[in-house]
């Protein structure tokens, strides 16, 4: 499948995917699963992300990389080319919320877990200053210590991604562990501060 074929199935189908997410429809095969689908099958280092706004009858496509630097040519290419479709906003790269103290503030609800954002402390435990870009430990209540580590990274990587947008964590974070205990080898500071990085050159 080539792009302008993905976006011609899109638009004929756009009005299903409008429905799906009004009616939150998980069905397995359903139409949503189709478009990542269809994206997936134009080109497997991208993907996307639908939403229904909240407050309006408008829809979000967003395009994204989802971390992958290489790809960020090839999503704004892919943009470039969609078609305008009224209830639709067809944007490149996930942006943050813009209520970021709410979103800290709320449990993150994904995967089965509810970590509240603000009750989390993290510390840079390597960087390369040169390209500014971060390893970062969290320090994570007891309570989720059983989770697998791939469940873990996904689920702080998409509560990265809505903090502070697709673009800044690609560009300033290179590496997550996780660390459920204190042991005094790293100084923690609060969660929020990870919009921040920068401050760490100085």
């Amino acid at each position: 499948m080539n792009i302008n074929e993905f976006w011609t199935w899109f638009a004929q189908n756009e009005r299903n995917i409008r429905i799906a997410l009004s009616q939150h429809d998980k069905t397995p095969g359903n139409v949503i699963e189709h478009l990542f689908a269809k994206l997936d099958s134009f080109s497997p280092s991208i993907t996307c992300e639908v939403r229904k706004c909240p407050d309006s009858k408008k829809y979000w496509l967003t395009i994204s990389a989802w971390g992958n630097p290489d790809a960020y040519i090839l999503v704004t290419s892919v943009v470039a080319l969609s078609p305008k479709i009224p209830q639709w906003t067809i944007k490149a790269f996930i942006e943050p919320y813009k209520d970021i103290d709410e979103l800290m503030s709320k449990p993150y609800t994904l995967y089965g877990l509810n970590i509240v954002p603000n009750t989390i402390y993290f510390s840079v435990c390597a960087a390369d200053y040169d390209r500014e870009i971060y390893d970062l430990i969290l320090l994570l209540p007891l309570s989720v210590k059983s989770q697998p580590e791939n469940l873990l990274q996904s689920y702080f990587y998409n509560l990265f991604l809505d903090l502070w947008g697709e673009i800044y964590i690609t560009k300033r974070i290179n590496k997550i562990q996780f660390i459920f205990c204190d042991n005094h080898q790293f100084y923690f500071i609060d969660f929020d501060a990870i919009g921040a990085l920068d401050y760490f050159k100085t």
